[in-house]
């Protein structure tokens, strides 16, 4: 009897943080048309989240998920004074979603279209889990805040980062303390190649104000990942 409960309770546990071992992917859509309006969303288990902005959905089992998108627009107030909204299907499908890892996506003509996957996974090196040295970027970031103006800024910053390595939260500080999206952009597509944990660059792109040039920077990351270098190990092998 006791084996039987042990066993219950055992794989009452593993179940339990299987599941919350699936439910470790996010997806992101790019809101194409009408960014300034209220979005609904409505996951396939009943889960729905509202946005005014670019929809991020955290914690998604892995796999199939079905969603459904509305659009909530402002109708007028009751005789009481209460706000009345309508809201309008303007999606309604589903998105397969690799385990541990970020759905880029967009939202154009009540389609979803799949811009890029990104694994979560970091590799525990001291680099990557470090970047910059924290007393260096803190002393570069003081650098930075006593020049007037985003040209001036972005000569450091991309000296500094060009001398170092430097991870995707780091990135994000710096390009805060720029004013305009131009400079913004320009230093976070300048220092990518350096950045030691590149599957996180997304968070980079808080920091860009427009939608314009946050589908900028993931087009430029996904330009570069189609360029990468061949596997040397492959072609030594081959010569043996």
């Amino acid at each position: 009897m006791k084996a039987k409960i042990l066993l219950t309770a055992l794989f009452a546990f593993m179940l339990v943080n299987g599941n919350a071992f699936q439910k470790n992917s996010s997806l992101d859509i790019d809101v194409i048309e009408h960014p300034s309006k209220t979005y609904v969303i409505e996951m396939g288990n009943g889960t729905t989240y509202e946005t005014a902005s670019d929809i991020r959905i955290n914690n998604l089992r892995d796999g199939r998920n079905g969603l459904k998108i509305f659009k909530r627009t402002y109708s007028g107030s009751s005789r009481r004074g209460h706000q009345r909204f309508d809201e309008r299907l303007i999606y309604s499908g589903a998105v397969n979603i690799p385990r541990n890892s970020i759905m880029f996506s967009q939202l154009r003509n009540r389609q979803l279209f799949v811009n890029n996957v990104v694994p979560k996974h970091v590799p525990l090196t001291p680099n990557n889990r470090f970047g910059m040295h924290q007393r260096r970027f803190q002393n570069l970031k003081h650098a930075i805040e006593h020049e007037s103006f985003d040209k001036d800024k972005l000569a450091i910053m991309t000296q500094a980062s060009r001398n170092g390595v430097i991870t995707s939260i780091q990135v994000l500080q710096l390009i805060n303390l720029l004013s305009f999206d131009s400079y913004k952009l320009k230093f976070a597509k300048n220092a990518y190649k350096n950045t030691v944990d590149k599957q996180n660059y997304f968070k980079v792109r808080k920091g860009l104000v427009f939608t314009s040039s946050r589908r900028k920077l993931t087009q430029f990351i996904n330009n570069q990942s189609h360029h990468r270098p061949k596997n040397r190990r492959t072609t030594s092998s081959k010569r043996r």
